[in-house]
């Protein structure tokens, strides 16, 4: 079987790499998040890196971002098991775990998404 890892391109703005500009991060980050809602499922940390990636002054700027940025931390928040933390992997419109539970990798992903969204949003 084979697995896609969309969210990998968002690793660069997760460490605010200049080799990718702002607006091509905003742009992968979008289709990113469509992929995920059309696959319904996906690694722990699709959403964060996507919120993070919302979450860019530039993106922020355009109202139907910042909504889709709400809704993704809100998500987000959803997704939390009964500990705060994440899990490897999301079936089910992201509503089920899957995979190994409360993994360090994702949830701190995650939590440092929700938090950025704290600040701007």
């Amino acid at each position: 079987e084979r697995y896609a890892v969309p969210a990998a391109i968002l690793c660069p703005s997760f460490i605010d790499s200049p080799l990718i500009p702002v607006s091509e991060r905003i742009e992968a980050a979008l289709s990113v998040l469509d992929a995920c809602e059309t696959a319904g499922c996906g690694t722990g940390y699709d959403l964060g890196f996507v919120l993070w990636t919302l979450c860019e002054p530039e993106a922020l700027r355009d109202p139907a971002v910042r909504n889709k940025a709400r809704a993704v931390r809100d998500r987000l928040l959803s997704m939390a098991d009964e500990f705060g933390a994440y899990s490897e992997y999301y079936r089910d419109g992201f509503t089920a775990q899957a995979g190994t539970l409360c993994r360090p990798w994702e949830s701190a992903i995650d939590i440092a998404a929700i938090l950025r969204a704290a600040e701007v949003l």
